[in-house]
């Protein structure tokens, strides 16, 4: 039986996984946090995707976004997983793939499965053990929803 392809729809809410190499870590100071956010800023005013909630940690992505017309998830993030490769690769002189491999999506079927996605993408660094409280970890979205740090 062929296997079905998954179509990315418009005006959907997708949670987006990208993981590193299990050998060295994407982001390794705040300069590396801040030029991911910095791409993924210029791939959100390129593709027009809505950017609910976000959490970059020292060996993953975890990104809830909304389609917009204008591109599809492997387009946005081919984009931007190669940027920033090319950027980490030459900053601290490695070569080879950053990425452990393809992101990895999962439709959010509802508007009320959002709330729960955003709360835990905050509170993974808490979780992690590397921020006392979400609010606290500046490499979230968690700063954006207030003093508990969640949606």
């Amino acid at each position: 039986m062929p296997r079905q392809r998954r179509v990315e729809v418009e005006g959907a809410v997708y949670l987006v996984t990208a993981r590193g190499e299990a050998s060295t870590p994407l982001f390794q100071d705040p300069q590396d946090y801040d030029t991911y956010l910095k791409l993924l800023a210029d791939q959100q005013s390129r593709y027009g995707f809505r950017l609910f909630a976000y959490c970059l940690l020292p060996d993953a992505v975890l990104l809830a976004m909304e389609l917009a017309s204008c591109g599809t998830l492997s387009e946005i993030m081919h984009d931007l997983t190669t940027a920033y490769s090319r950027y980490a690769n030459k900053r601290h002189a490695r070569t080879g793939p950053l990425f452990r491999e393809r992101f990895k999506h999962a439709f959010i079927e509802s508007d009320t499965h959002l709330l729960p996605l955003t709360t835990y993408l905050h509170l993974l660094p808490v979780l992690r053990g590397l921020a006392q409280e979400a609010q606290g970890y500046p490499f979230s979205s968690a700063q954006r929803y207030g003093a508990a740090g969640v949606a």
